[in-house]
């Protein structure tokens, strides 16, 4: 396994190279994927998890490489704000 992931990485980097991003691994990538999956994309947190092939049944590894996606709790907050504002006029 471990020759399999450096030929990986060295072929992500020089992918990263050829399209200017540099340090470009597969690690990085899988957190890519993990965060556009489910933030950009709309696939769940569980199938995420699958795709990853990560075992953790509370699926924290996968928290992990999903970056919080804080607009989500803003749209949110603005919700409850503007019904808070319409129940006062009411």
């Amino acid at each position: 396994m471990t020759n399999f992931n450096v030929a990986i990485n060295r072929n992500m980097r020089k992918i990263g190279d050829m399209l200017g991003i540099p340090g470009l691994t597969f690690y990085s990538a899988r957190h890519s994927w993990a965060t556009i999956a489910a933030n950009e994309a709309g696939v769940d947190k569980y199938h995420v998890h699958v795709a990853l092939n990560h075992v953790d049944p509370m699926m924290r590894v996968t928290d992990i490489y999903i970056k919080k996606d804080w607009s989500i709790l803003d749209k949110a907050n603005r919700k409850v704000i503007d019904y808070m504002k319409r129940q006062k006029t009411s």
